[in-house]
């Protein structure tokens, strides 16, 4: 039908583009920059950008490329622009731009790098992350809104590497509807203005995806190597879906020598896949602290597992501690003495996952447009897989090993501990999938030539990852010489870099016409963090709802405490003491800790403590 659609613009091609595209850039401009990004969240929307972004790709031209590389940018910015001007929280960032939890140790270990200094223990779960986010802080000169858009622009050109091959592989239509997929992903599930470990593995599993195809689609064993090592690569980032590294690794050996298995094939394929985790342990050698081990929080996962699906938090609950990875032998212990409970959560995991309103979650729809989008991309999926197995050829059979590693991986990245986000990396693989009852059957991609570009890009985006982080820690800025001071009573120095973008200042609701991060009205603030049953960040929320016009909220490391794990802090000051582009020194008073990611707050001591503590 999408076919027919086409060739009904065929006759005038130069004109009938043009008018689709300009059609796709208003429907995008009115219902994601004009109103907002949540416009978007119908169905009609969904498959109105597939079919206007589909036809306008579907030019073969320079032109076609450029119009569908167009709408990608503008798809892929504007959450993070509504983003700011909402001031949203959601227990990973204050206003949508100051991160807590998890992202709190990310962000203070990345500016620790700067002096030096390793990683904390949290951090170095995933020192590949926080080593990219030190570089990427370092090159805006610490400006996090900047880095936040520098984080988006890596993001949006790795989804354009993957249209353009998708596109010669399968067509512009399951290219763009691997496009939207994404752009909900990445919006909905709220990895968009975010620190989070997605922001890096996601345009990596795209370009991991982009080179397998290129490398299968031109018999380019080079090419599906390095595809390989980035998968490797992305999947050390972002842990998740690590089963599929082997069924690639067996596909490779099988299914590029004519199908004969060849032990020359499986070393070096194996050597592909494993090199992410070489990587990974060499750069947690480095800058890594030696008080945890790699993937530390797998052990919360593999309890809440093994215990009949619980959750990573029944760590928590029965042992009362954190870092599950100090508790391996009482975990191993659990298993022996009830295996049952193992393979009962193994069990649960599955049907979980299978459910179409789990299954594809990280859409984030409204209630009832998720119900019904997720029921047809279900559909889309099971017709995707029985397409795979009547095409009967290289691309279909890379992509069934593929697909049963994800299956093999469900149960180690359970739903009920969020699994779906831990899917990330391979989310480009299951959207391909899903897509392929929209391909081209008349598409001939051996004869379309490979993007050379897309191999120089991965591997300096690799290199940037890994040697960036190594450079900054061996060649570090020599920290400030602070002079010795007191502070009267309970007070604490505090001492912090305050640069541009890295701080929100709220304001009277009369004073601006709306709110744009770094300027936040006051009731657009205490809207977006009201009292809700799920916030981790529990007190340090409440002290937020308590912020007033006239004050800001900075998030940086005390320059004090550079040596000390936990220097990074949460500071409410009245606006006039806050000078943007220099240290700022403090006297304040220790309110709360957030339990989750251990962010301090601290008032300014001429502000009244009992203003913020008091009861909700």
């Amino acid at each position: 039908m999408l076919a027919n659609i086409t060739n009904m613009f065929r006759k005038n091609q130069g004109w009938s583009f043009f008018v689709i595209t300009s059609l796709g850039v208003l429907f995008i401009v009115y219902k994601s920059i004009y109103q907002s990004a949540s416009h978007l969240n119908d169905l009609v929307s969904f498959f109105v950008l597939v079919v206007l972004c589909g036809i306008s790709y579907h030019n073969k031209n320079r032109w076609g490329n450029w119009s569908g590389a167009l709408l990608i940018i503008l798809l892929y910015f504007p959450p993070l622009y509504w983003l700011w001007r909402s001031g949203q929280y959601d227990t990973t960032s204050i206003a949508g731009l100051l991160p807590v939890q998890d992202m709190f140790r990310y962000y203070g270990d990345a500016l620790r790098l700067h002096y030096g200094y390793p990683f904390s223990p949290i951090g170095s779960w995933r020192p590949i992350f926080s080593g990219y986010m030190s570089v990427i802080l370092k090159l805006t000169d610490e400006n996090l809104q900047a880095a936040l858009i520098v984080l988006a622009i890596f993001v949006v050109v790795s989804i354009i590497f993957l249209a353009d091959e998708i596109k010669k592989n399968f067509g512009s239509f399951s290219a763009m509807l691997v496009v939207v997929v994404l752009y909900y992903c990445y919006k909905g599930y709220g990895f968009i203005g975010k620190i989070m470990t997605e922001q890096l593995g996601l345009p990596l599993g795209a370009l991991a995806l982009a080179l397998f195809l290129q490398g299968i689609r031109l018999q380019n064993k080079k090419t599906i190597l390095l595809g390989l090592f980035t998968l490797s690569f992305a999947l050390n980032v972002r842990a998740g879906a690590l089963f599929i590294l082997p069924m690639i690794v067996l596909w490779g050996a099988g299914y590029l020598r004519d199908k004969r298995v060849s032990v020359v094939e499986i070393g070096v394929f194996l050597l592909a896949g494993i090199s992410g985790f070489f990587i990974n342990y060499l750069v947690f050698t480095v800058i890594g602290n030696s008080n945890t081990v790699l993937f530390g929080n797998f052990a919360n996962t593999f309890y809440g597992l093994a215990t009949g699906y619980r959750g990573w938090s029944a760590v928590v609950s029965d042992y009362g501690v954190y870092d599950g990875s100090l508790l391996w032998p009482q975990i191993i212990d659990v298993v022996r003495e009830n295996p049952g409970n193992l393979a009962l959560g193994i069990f649960r995991a599955y049907a979980d996952y299978f459910k179409p309103e789990i299954m594809f979650r990280f859409l984030y729809f409204p209630a009832g447009a998720q119900t019904l989008v997720s029921y047809v991309l279900y559909g889309l999926t099971f017709l995707g897989i029985i397409r795979l197995f009547r095409m009967r050829n290289d691309i279909a059979s890379f992509l069934l090993f593929s697909l049963a590693g994800l299956f093999l991986s469900i149960p180690f990245v359970p739903p009920i501990d969020d699994g779906l986000r831990a899917m990330t990396v391979t989310i480009p693989f299951s959207a391909l999938i899903l897509a392929l009852p929209l391909s081209s059957v008349s598409q001939e991609p051996q004869k379309l030539p490979g993007n050379r570009l897309i191999s120089g890009y991965a591997l300096g985006y690799i290199a940037l990852c890994v040697l960036g982080p190594m450079v900054i820690f061996l060649f570090p800025e020599q920290p400030p010489v602070l002079s010795a001071r007191e502070c009267e009573g309970s007070s604490t120095p505090l001492d912090i870099w305050v640069k541009p973008g890295s701080f929100v200042r709220v304001v009277e609701n009369e004073l601006i016409p709306y709110s744009l991060v770094p300027d936040l009205r006051v009731r657009d603030l205490r809207s977006s963090i009201a009292k809700y049953e799920f916030d981790f960040f529990n007190e340090g929320s409440a002290v937020l709802r308590r912020v007033d016009p006239g004050q800001t909220i900075l998030v940086g490391h005390d320059l004090r405490s550079l040596s000390s794990e936990s220097g990074a802090v949460i500071v409410i000051v009245p606006n006039g003491k806050v000078v943007v582009g220099q240290i700022n020194q403090f006297c304040a008073e220790y309110l709360t800790t957030d339990n989750w990611g251990d962010a301090r707050i601290f008032i300014e001591q001429s502000l009244d403590p009992s203003d913020f503590l008091a009861s909700d």
